[in-house]
């Protein structure tokens, strides 16, 4: 088995560039969405701002730190670099885009909870791959990651769909969990070719990484705060200042001293499947 040349990232090659160029693409998009927060009317836009602000200042991190050759180890056996930086930046964030979807949604915490358990599983079972002196130890990790990816996408695409409202929150969810759902199902053939194959270069398993990273956290929370901006769920209601923008709406109320609306709970005696 033929081994990528380990010191790429030593100068002379894109792959610290990559590493700056993913850094300042989540830094400018973590600005975008601080702003979003500070000028959001409505407390459902300033909670998803400030999720998205989360996973961009996290991915951030996470490529300053690679770009400063911090966050790896050189795996032994194959002489590969493994950048752990990377599988901590997932940890944190695919939680919180996991999240977006869940409240999109609107699942109750038991579903949302068991997303996020093999979420994270899957993620450490991937670190243990990555970490594996033997090729069979290697990808039997890969195979049990793999597997632990199921529920995920069980759960994604044939269970929150049942608790979305035609009228409201189908399409926007539809959209967003195939776009993060098919973009996710690339993540394991990257690694599988770069890390657990060898086929690839580190350099080029990196580019790979960053237009998935930048797809699924920049353009999908983009997405989520633009596109369908108007029939994210209300939670608490408005911020000061900005007491109209839920009259009218479903499930509000207006106080009649203040004039700001608030969300009324009404239980749901239909069942979701």
């Amino acid at each position: 088995m033929s081994i990528p040349n380990s010191d790429w990232y030593l100068g002379g090659t894109p792959g610290r560039a990559v590493f700056y160029t993913g850094f300042g693409c989540f830094a400018a998009a973590s600005g975008g969405f601080l702003i979003s927060t500070m000028m959001a009317k409505t407390e459902k836009i300033q909670k998803f701002s400030i999720n998205s602000m989360m996973i961009t200042a996290i991915a951030a991190t996470a490529y300053l730190a690679m770009a400063f050759d911090q966050g790896k180890i050189i795996n032994v056996s194959t002489g590969r670099i493994i950048f752990y930086a990377r599988y901590i930046d997932w940890a944190l964030t695919t939680p919180l885009l996991l999240y977006d979807l869940a409240q999109l949604a609107g699942v109750n915490k038991n579903l949302m909870r068991l997303c996020l358990f093999f979420d994270e599983l899957m993620i450490l079972l991937g670190l243990f791959g990555a970490l594996s002196l033997k090729q069979a130890y290697l990808w039997g990790w890969f195979s049990l990651g793999c597997l632990a990816f199921f529920p995920v996408l069980y759960l994604l695409f044939f269970v929150y769909p049942k608790y979305t409202k035609p009228e409201t929150t189908k399409t926007a969810y539809t959209v967003q969990s195939c776009v993060l759902g098919g973009l996710w199902l690339i993540y394991p053939i990257a690694w599988g070719l770069g890390t657990g194959g060898n086929v690839i270069s580190v350099d080029a398993e990196t580019i790979w990484f960053l237009l998935l990273d930048v797809l699924t956290k920049v353009a999908y929370s983009s997405m989520l705060l633009t596109i369908w901006r108007e029939v994210l769920p209300f939670t608490d209601g408005n911020i000061s200042g900005y007491p109209t923008e839920m009259r009218n709406q479903p499930n509000s109320i207006q106080d009649g001293n203040t004039g700001v609306s608030r969300r009324v709970y009404k239980p749901d005696v239909t069942t979701a499947f």
